[in-house]
């Protein structure tokens, strides 16, 4: 996966950041991966920091421009001329 070899995520923060993409909860999460939520925020914690964002919100932005998604979708973004 290019986004795990691009900001050198571990096998288990690739775990964290499919769950956080999907919108589940610290909690659940943990639920899933049968660790505590406390471990879950630690992983995710490593995943906002290495990826330099400051919460979900800005984590799913930064992964829909990696993906190209906004463009195919036709929202704004930086246009070449």
């Amino acid at each position: 996966d290019s986004v795990q070899t691009q900001y050198q995520l571990t096998d288990r923060e690739m775990m964290i950041l499919g769950y956080l993409r999907q919108g589940d909860t610290y909690r659940r999460m943990a639920q899933h991966l049968g660790i505590t939520e406390h471990t879950v925020k630690y992983h995710a914690r490593n995943i906002y920091q290495k990826l330099r964002v400051k919460n979900k919100l800005e984590l799913i932005q930064k992964l829909t421009g990696l993906s190209g998604e906004s463009e195919a979708r036709g929202e704004p973004g930086e246009q070449s001329e």
